[in-house]
Parts: C-alpha cells; sequence; structure tokens
C-alpha cells in the first residue's frame, strides 16, 4: 500500500495500518488519511459533490483526488478513495452534532418510501422465522414484539402524505449510538433522506445500549426543532 499511496497521491509514508479490512489509515503532515474501498454501486460523483459543498461548514472528510484528478483510484480491480480525517475518532456521536449535520445541507427530488422497505423487510425475516422458528422458540416470540412494533410504525407512516415532503436532507446509510465522530463524517456513509432518519437510528439504538441520557437527548431536540408533520 505504501507503493500505491505514493504512486497514485505523491504522498511517501512509512506505516500504513490495515483497520481490520474496513479500510487502510496513515498520518502525513500531522493528519489522519484513510484509504477505503468504493462498491460499483456507490454513486461516487454524487459523494463528491455533496462533500465540496460540506468541506468547511462541517467536520466531514475531505475526499482527496488522485494525480490525475480522479476521485478513484483502481489497483487489481479494487477501486480505493481517499479521505482526509478531520474529526477525532475519541468522541462519541451526540443527538445535537446528527441535528446539526443533518440541517447542513438538502435536496428534493429523492424518492424514498419507507413503508413499502419495511413492509419488504418484515416479509423476509417472516420467511426466515417460519425456518427456524421451532429450534428456536424463544426467537418467534421476540420476533413477534418487534413485528408489532414495526406494523405501528409502518401504519403511522402511511397516514402521513409523503408527497408533502419537499426536502431531504443529509443522512447517514448506517448510525449507531455507539457511534464515533468520525464515523458520522465519512462521506462515503453519506446519503440524503428523510429528516428524522438519523435521530430515529440514534434513538433506537440508544435504547439497546442502555444510554442513560437518551430521555433528556430526546426531550431537548423535540423542544428545540420545529417539527411537522412530514419531519
Amino acid at each position: 500500500m505504501n507503493n500505491f499511496v505514493d504512486y497514485f497521491y505523491h504522498i511517501k509514508t512509512d506505516r500504513i495500518v490495515n483497520n481490520d479490512g474496513k479500510y487502510y489509515s496513515f498520518i502525513y503532515n500531522g493528519y489522519e488519511y484513510r484509504l477505503y474501498i468504493v462498491e460499483n454501486n456507490v454513486d461516487i460523483n454524487l459523494v463528491f459533490n455533496v462533500n465540496k459543498q460540506l468541506i468547511g461548514r462541517t467536520l466531514i472528510g475531505k475526499i482527496i483526488v488522485n494525480k490525475v484528478g480522479n476521485i478513484i483510484s483502481e489497483y487489481g480491480n479494487i477501486r480505493y478513495t481517499l479521505i482526509k480525517v478531520y474529526a477525532s475518532s475519541n468522541d462519541i456521536v451526540s443527538l445535537n452534532e446528527i441535528t446539526f449535520l443533518t440541517n447542513s445541507l438538502y435536496t428534493s427530488g429523492i424518492n424514498s418510501n419507507w413503508g413499502f422497505l419495511w413492509s419488504k423487510k418484515i416479509d423476509y425475516l417472516e420467511n426466515l422465522i417460519s425456518q427456524f422458528g421451532k429450534k428456536y422458540p424463544i426467537t418467534v416470540n421476540s420476533f413477534n414484539y418487534f413485528v408489532g412494533m414495526a406494523e405501528n410504525a409502518i401504519s403511522y407512516f402511511n397516514t402521513i402524505d409523503i408527497k408533502n415532503i419537499k426536502l431531504f436532507y443529509i443522512s447517514h446509510k448506517r448510525l449507531r449510538a455507539s457511534y464515533e465522530r468520525d464515523d458520522l463524517y465519512n462521506p462515503l456513509n453519506i446519503i440524503f433522506d428523510y429528516k428524522v432518519r438519523d435521530i430515529a437510528e440514534y434513538v433506537k439504538n440508544a435504547f439497546f445500549l442502555n444510554k442513560d441520557n437518551i430521555y433528556k437527548e430526546l426531550n431537548d431536540y423535540i423542544s428545540n426543532n420545529n417539527l411537522s408533520l412530514v419531519d
């Protein structure tokens, strides 16, 4: 990897670390750089455009183009992109920070129907349970509880006129209450979706982690944000 980084980015470094196959990292001029594999289904041009708009306004990591100005550098049929990290990995994500990033950028013209996607996911899980339920009966009881919650969420979602949702905000493909700040600001994790997507994911996972302050965080969020039915 040392030669790869030198060849594509003219950066000489003696030590590159493989972080459990998630990314390669190294330090250069006092900053951490990360080399990520980019899957073929990622719209890297969209990611790069969003990245440019968020640089300087947030702690979003900066995508570094290679020596010929390309976002992607290929080696052995594997696509890589290099990211300069600004956010510390020692700090845990907070709800206030998620809210700030969410409100940093928005767009329109996105097609998203979580009610339909949730329904398909339930159908898939019900099929799995039908196959393994007899062997793991306690799983069936837990599953029925969560399916009931999911169906309530779908019912609520379907009462909202999604045609009135004009704006879609910065969100993440994956977000956990245990995530560190550098995960929050990874440009490859950024998407556009409903304004409360990240908030809902954060709150959901906070309960599993038994975060003591989640009720206060949520109450503060509700008090400080003017939410409408379509938010």
